[in-house]
């Protein structure tokens, strides 16, 4: 009887070096499938253009009055008040437009940057603000109540509000 007992043993233990040596030899054995992704030239996370991290990320400069859904009341201000060179620097301006430079002069016209497309015109006083003409792209410049220089495109069903800041 005892030799049943031995056998049995034996064979237990057989079985239990067997599974061990299965266990470690898979697990040595083990590789790792590296599965490599050709890069998408549309996926603009990794680049190196500073300005481009700078769009996607933002400033963080926002105004009241670029918000969705804003109420906007224009002040009246002399017209020497719109005369200088005015700038966008709100990350909704930087999303809308890239960039918007403008040049207000006295004698009656207007040049500037938008969108990176040079655009220049002649403006009118309209009373609460000043109407700017181009042959591409009209807008309208007025302070809001809060004393901020807008721009207003008005090509659109809703105005699109964007707040300019005097170079220094």
């Amino acid at each position: 009887m005892k030799k049943k007992y031995i056998i049995f043993l034996l064979i237990a233990l057989a079985l239990i070096a067997a599974m061990c040596a299965f266990i470690v030899t898979k697990h040595n054995d083990s590789t790792e499938i590296v599965v490599e992704e050709e890069a998408d030239p549309n996926d603009l996370t990794d680049s190196d253009d500073f300005e481009l991290q700078e769009m996607e990320e933002g400033n963080g400069i926002a105004f009241d009055e670029e918000g969705d859904g804003a109420v906007v009341e224009t002040v009246k201000k002399e017209v020497s008040d719109y005369y200088g060179e005015w700038e966008a620097t709100s990350d909704q301006a930087h999303y809308l437009y890239g960039s918007i430079d403008i040049t207000v002069k006295e004698d009656g016209t207007w040049e500037g940057e938008i969108t990176e497309e040079p655009l220049s015109g002649t403006w009118e006083d309209q009373g609460d603000h000043l109407h700017m003409n181009n042959e591409i792209f009209n807008f309208d410049l007025a302070f809001s109540s809060g004393g901020n220089l807008m721009m207003i495109d008005t090509d659109n069903e809703d105005p699109i509000y964007t707040v300019l800041t005097k170079k220094q």
